[in-house]
């Protein structure tokens, strides 16, 4: 008589949850050397949203390193070039040409504005009526910081680059 409860191959891997680790393997070994275009379209978009979300929420910025500027200064000076009738345009171009030449400078800034100003920098670039473009400046600025970062610290969780609705979800 044979037994009418057969089992395949299959089924009996898939209900001891084993998996054919072989395969596995092969796919994620893959992965971990697939060399990453830190200057694709998705990268830079990927730079540009983690540097609008660092910008509304800096305390949530990583330390990633040391400044090459007076941060605090800087928050001061850019806070001065932007307030009352009429923005000083040169100073703040000079200001954010400073800053923006590296992601530890970049993340600590947002941090010290915050800290001098009780408002966020991104908050500070959109009061103003006409923003020159401020804010495509620091964005450029910023995701090449972010990319050079990230191709000197590939390894880094920040340069695990994530999409949009990844970032926004957490999952």
């Amino acid at each position: 008589m044979k037994n009418k409860f057969t089992i395949t191959e299959s089924e009996k891997n898939r209900i001891l949850g084993l998996y054919n680790l072989e395969n596995s393997l092969g796919i994620n070994e893959a992965d971990a050397t697939t060399p990453v275009d830190f200057s694709s379209p998705e990268a830079m978009k990927y730079y540009q949203y983690r540097i609008k979300q660092y910008m509304v929420y800096p305390e949530k910025a990583p330390s990633v390193g040391n400044t090459t500027t007076d941060v605090n200064v800087a928050a001061e000076s850019f806070a001065k070039a932007i307030s009352g009738m009429g923005r000083k345009s040169d100073e703040v171009g000079y200001i954010i040409s400073k800053v923006f030449t590296s992601l530890p400078n970049i993340f600590e800034f947002f941090k010290a504005y915050k800290a001098k100003n009780e408002e966020t920098f991104k908050d500070a670039i959109e009061s103003q009526w006409f923003s020159g473009g401020i804010m495509e400046n620091v964005l450029s600025r910023g995701s090449n910081a972010f990319r050079e970062f990230c191709k000197s610290n590939p390894k880094n969780n920040l340069c695990i680059i994530k999409s949009e609705m990844e970032l926004k979800t957490g999952i």
